[in-house]
C-alpha cells in the first residue's frame, strides 16, 4: 500500500525519526567566506544569504501548538494517510529541554473504517493477559482486517481473586466481555450499531446498552464538552510518563488516538495530564480520557504479511507488555 508522507521540520539540527526516514531540517542562512584577490586589492564584505522561510506545519500540529504552551520546539513531523479515512501523524517535539515523541491516529468514522475492542484470545475477560501484537493478530485472522492496535484500560486485582482484569467494561460485537466496572473507572468509548461513536459516563452508556456494538472503559477525564478537566496533584496526573489516550470531536465524526512514548531521556520523556488535555483540545476533541500508560503504552500496525509490528518504543526495554484489553482500528 502506498503511503504519501510529508516531512515537516522547523529547527536547525538534523534529527532522525525512530523507525522512519531521516528528517531533514530547514537550514539557516549562510555567510560567504572572504574572496581571494590580488595583492593590495580590497576584499569585498561578506554578503549574508537570505534565510529560507520555515515550511508550514500540518494543520493538526499547528492547532496543537496553539493550545499546548508546554511545546516549545517542534522538531520534526510526518503525516501519512495510511488507509481510507485513517491518518497517522508522527512528531518529535520538546517541552522545555525534555524531548517527546508522539503518534496521533486521526480516524474518520465512516462506511469503511471503525473501532473494535479486543481481549486476549478475543474471549471474555478471564484474567489472562496478552500483548497487543498477539491480540491484533488473532482478531485480524478471523476478521475484520485490523489496521492499528493500542493498549486499553487500566487493570488490577479488582475482584480480590488474584486475576488481573480491566477497570472498565469491554463489549465486542454487542456481547459483554466484561459488563462491570471497578475502582475509579469514569468513562466509556463506545460504537453503536449504526456506526456512530460516543464517549460518555456509565449512566449514559447503560441507557444505550441495547445499541452498543463495541465498548472499552477508561479512567481519568481529560476534556469534557470542550473544557479541560481539573487534575489531582499526584504522580499519575502530574508525572511525566508514557501515555495512551483517546478523544472524539464535537460532531462525533472523528476519533483521535494518541500514543506518547516516555521514560527514555534521549528519545521521549513523557507527558503529564495537563499537557495531554491541551493536546486533545488542539486536535479538536470535545471529550477525551486517559487509557493505561507507562509500560503498557503500545501502538502496533499491520505489517502487510499477516502479522503486526511495533510502531512505538515501549518503556519496558522496547518489549510490548501483556495487557488485558485493547482498542483496534479496523476495516468495516
Amino acid at each position: 500500500m502506498s503511503v504519501i508522507a510529508k516531512i515537516k521540520c522547523v529547527v536547525v539540527v538534523a534529527v532522525l525519526f525512530i523507525g522512519s526516514a531521516a528528517c531533514e531540517p530547514v537550514s539557516g542562512g549562510e555567510v560567504s567566506g572572504p574572496v581571494a584577490g590580488l595583492p593590495g586589492q580590497e576584499q569585498p564584505l561578506p554578503q549574508p544569504q537570505p534565510e529560507p522561510a520555515p515550511e508550514p506545519e500540518t494543520p493538526l500540529m499547528s492547532r496543537i501548538r496553539q493550545t499546548c504552551p508546554s511545546i516549545t520546539t517542534l522538531i520534526c513531523e510526518r503525516t501519512s494517510e495510511t488507509h481510507p479515512g485513517v491518518k497517522l501523524t508522527e512528531s518529535d517535539f520538546k517541552c522545555g529541554v525534555n524531548p517527546n515523541h508522539i503518534f496521533i491516529l486521526e480516524i474518520e468514522m465512516s462506511s469503511t473504517t471503525t473501532l473494535r475492542a479486543c481481549t486476549p484470545d478475543d474471549m471474555p475477560v478471564s484474567g489472562k493477559r496478552q500483548d497487543m501484537i498477539e491480540q491484533a493478530k488473532i482478531v485480524s485472522a478471523k476478521g475484520p482486517e485490523v489496521y492499528y492496535g493500542v493498549n486499553g484500560d487500566f487493570f488490577g486485582n479488582y475482584k480480590g481473586d488474584g486475576n488481573l482484569i480491566p477497570m472498565g467494561v469491554v463489549y465486542v460485537d454487542g456481547k459483554a466481555y466484561q459488563s462491570s466496572h471497578y475502582g475509579r473507572s469514569e468513562n466509556v468509548l463506545y460504537v453503536r450499531d449504526d456506526g456512530s461513536v460516543e464517549i460518555g459516563k456509565y449512566r449514559t452508556f447503560n441507557a444505550e446498552l441495547s445499541k452498543v456494538k463495541t465498548a472499552i472503559g477508561g479512567y481519568q477525564t481529560l476534556v469534557w464538552d470542550g473544557v479541560k478537566a481539573f487534575f489531582q496533584n499526584d504522580d499519575l496526573s502530574t508525572g511525566l510518563h508514557p501515555r495512551t489516550f483517546v478523544g472524539v470531536t464535537k460532531d462525533r465524526n472523528k476519533v483521535y488516538v494518541f500514543v506518547v512514548d516516555g521514560r527514555q531521556k534521549r528519545y521521549s520523556i513523557g507527558l503529564n495530564m495537563s499537557d495531554m488535555a491541551d493536546i486533545c483540545l488542539g486536535a479538536g476533541c470535545d471529550r477525551a480520557f486517559n487509557l493505561d500508560g507507562g509500560g503498557s503504552t503500545t501502538l502496533v500496525v499491520q505489517d502487510g504479511n499477516g502479522g503486526f509490528k511495533l510502531l512505538n518504543k515501549p518503556s519496558d526495554s522496547g518489549v510490548p507488555r501483556a495487557v488485558v484489553d485493547g482498542l483496534l482500528v479496523v476495516k468495516k
